[in-house]
């Protein structure tokens, strides 16, 4: 897995076949909402959406039971 870009809100991440996609956006999601805020001394949600799919035109919202490939996960600070 690595960081591909940061597009303004967003970042991108190719994930391998190596990886749990389902654990890594777990992970990514908890980062992105809990512990930036905590960093940041934010006291209120952050809304974080992760989409996935094989490119980045064909990105489809994080949902557990839709993940079969591996290949790019991208969050977005809504």
């Amino acid at each position: 897995m690595h960081i591909l870009m940061q597009v303004h809100d967003e970042l991108i991440f190719e994930v391998g076949k190596e990886i749990n996609l389902v654990e890594f956006a777990n992970l990514l999601h908890h980062c992105m909402s809990i512990i930036v805020c905590r960093r940041l001394s934010i006291s209120i949600p952050l809304p974080v959406d992760i989409q996935v799919g094989s490119a980045w035109g064909s990105m489809s919202t994080f949902m557990h039971s839709t993940i079969t490939s591996h290949a790019a996960a991208s969050t977005s600070l809504s």
